[in-house]
């Protein structure tokens, strides 16, 4: 099953999350509550052209409110 960087286990088996990232590859991977923050060095998501840092909320890919340049190769995610 291509899953183009990125997959989710679940039940046994991988899945795909969307339509994956576009080439090269996903570096850094943080939760955030319900949302999974996928950073590194990409310019695509699931066919859309992105900043190299994106959320999954469980059903799809969105971009931050306010993107980056660059990319990520590492992250943290910080609070209480």
């Amino acid at each position: 099953m291509p899953v183009n960087h990125i997959a989710r286990w679940s039940d046994g088996g991988w899945t795909a999350l969307g339509y994956g990232m576009g080439n090269p590859a996903v570096s850094a991977l943080a939760v955030a509550g319900d949302t999974l923050l996928a950073g590194g060095y990409f310019d695509s998501v699931s066919g859309l052209g992105v900043s190299p840092l994106v959320l999954w909320n469980g059903q799809e890919w969105f971009e931050p409110d306010e993107g980056i340049s660059g990319w990520v190769s590492a992250m943290a995610v910080m609070g209480s």
